[in-house]
């Protein structure tokens, strides 16, 4: 997710690509392209290039996103933490 279109509101896009080539060399900083498609037709749709630290990664498959989407948020994914960020509970050793 990033902030799109206005500070306060998020939008769901997709990572397309690391950004190389002019605005690399002019910003020096980490940004990425992220495609936000638009709903219910998400061929259509913005490219925003922001800074890899103002992105909210999200755990949801490509196909869950673009439901989402193309619902206009009717069909939400359940979501299922990855086991990686499961907060770890003691052994009974």
């Amino acid at each position: 997710m990033v902030e799109f279109p206005r500070t306060g509101l998020y939008s769901i896009g997709f990572i397309t690509k690391t950004v190389e080539g002019e605005v690399r060399a002019r910003t020096g900083d980490d940004f990425v392209n992220v495609f936000i498609p638009t709903t219910p037709l998400p061929t259509n749709g913005f490219l925003v290039v922001c800074r890899e630290q103002d992105l909210i990664r999200l755990d949801m498959s490509v196909a869950d996103g673009m439901k989402m989407i193309i619902s206009g948020g009717a069909i939400v994914p359940p979501h299922a933490p990855s086991a990686a960020k499961l907060p770890r509970t003691p052994s009974a050793n």
